[in-house]
């Protein structure tokens, strides 16, 4: 992901037009879709890039080349009812060969942290609500439908409905609920779909580590996956099918694993780590698990040290995860694992071990 520069036009009109007529055939007019212009589209993204600060425009560039699709936001230009600090989604478009790899999420969160970074408080944008898929997507990320507000727009005389986020709260803040047995059945269907995407490069198994994969235990609800690996280099081939289940990838100790998560940093259902089976993160990850699952006074003692840092980092994932580590280690050291002692922060929170 990477800003757009006056090089991307080209490609960026391509996009906006296939897009459209491969999302749209079947809702949109034939005739509308059969006219739209690349080279039309072209001057009107030129004059766009050339705006500046006025327009915030990220591209997703493969590592084979091209541009797989972008994702554009401004002041509101649809809208003289947004109030002051709202940003609109103006633009959002993957090119349909890169379709279900999650360019699309990588780009949308990749908008929102901006925007958030930059002090703008609230998001809008409009969508067709014959798109389905389109709202479900945006929905998953925050936003929601505003009843009644509507329009038509000039150019295709549809109507389209408005969608807002809040910026501000797209960060849930770290809370410890009740275990739900729901959690467990989310692995097994979370495993099944790896196992057929990424099985023929898995070594040491698909385990569900982490508070929610112990029966009992309150957890912030977010299923933890640890898939064993050869290497961190043989991994990387994992990266496309996972990106097409929705997962996204975040450099996080990057000496120690790959981490992702799902479907997007802000709002999280499941998190995943690539890890090396001869590492110590990988045994770690597994002895802290068991640990819990066979002592229901270390499992409450963990959720009451849980429940009382995430009331002092209730928006500090880091910061959470860094201040369980002296419950982790002394659980390790003393009860799960016979090795010596690590020299790394161990694995095994109650939120992706060793994860923000």
């Amino acid at each position: 992901m990477r800003r757009a520069d006056s090089e991307d036009v080209e490609a960026i009109a391509e996009i906006h037009v296939c897009s459209w007529q491969a999302a749209y055939r079947g809702v949109l007019p034939d005739e509308l879709l059969d006219g739209l212009s690349v080279a039309e589209r072209a001057r009107s993204w030129r004059e766009i890039l050339a705006a500046g600060e006025r327009w915030l425009t990220f591209v997703a560039e493969p590592v084979t080349g091209g541009l797989a699709g972008f994702c554009s936001a401004t002041m509101p230009i649809r809208d003289a009812e947004a109030g002051e600090g709202t940003a609109e989604i103006g633009a959002l478009y993957v090119a349909p060969g890169h379709w279900r790899q999650g360019v699309g999420s990588a780009l949308l969160a990749v908008t929102l942290e901006e925007l958030h970074r930059a002090g703008w408080c609230d998001a809008i944008l409009w969508v067709l609500p014959e798109n389905r898929a389109a709202i479900a997507f945006y929905e998953r990320f925050g936003f929601e439908v505003e009843a009644g507000v509507e329009k038509r727009e000039e150019r295709s005389g549809h109507r389209v409905i408005r969608l807002r986020a809040t910026l501000v709260e797209l960060e849930e803040p770290i809370e410890i609920v009740p275990c739900v047995p729901c959690w467990a059945e989310r692995f097994e269907n979370e495993r099944g779909a790896l196992e057929e995407a990424i099985g023929e490069r898995v070594t040491g198994g698909i385990h569900h580590v982490g508070s929610t994969a112990v029966p009992g235990l309150a957890a912030k609800p977010i299923v933890d996956v640890l898939v064993g690996v050869d290497s961190l280099e043989a991994a990387r081939a994992c990266f496309e099918p996972l990106a097409r289940l929705g997962y996204l990838h975040a450099p996080y100790r990057a000496d120690e694993m790959h981490w992702f998560c799902k479907p997007h940093p802000r709002r999280r259902t499941h998190h995943l780590h690539l890890v090396p089976t001869d590492s110590e993160r990988y045994r770690d990850e597994l002895a802290f698990r068991d640990a819990l699952r066979a002592s229901p006074d270390l499992a409450e003692s963990y959720a009451q040290t849980k429940r009382r840092l995430a009331a002092s980092f209730k928006h500090d994932r880091e910061g959470y995860t860094d201040a369980k580590g002296a419950f982790i280690r002394e659980a390790l050291d003393g009860r799960a694992r016979p090795s010596a002692r690590s020299t790394h922060p161990p694995a095994g929170s109650g939120g992706a071990p060793g994860s923000p």
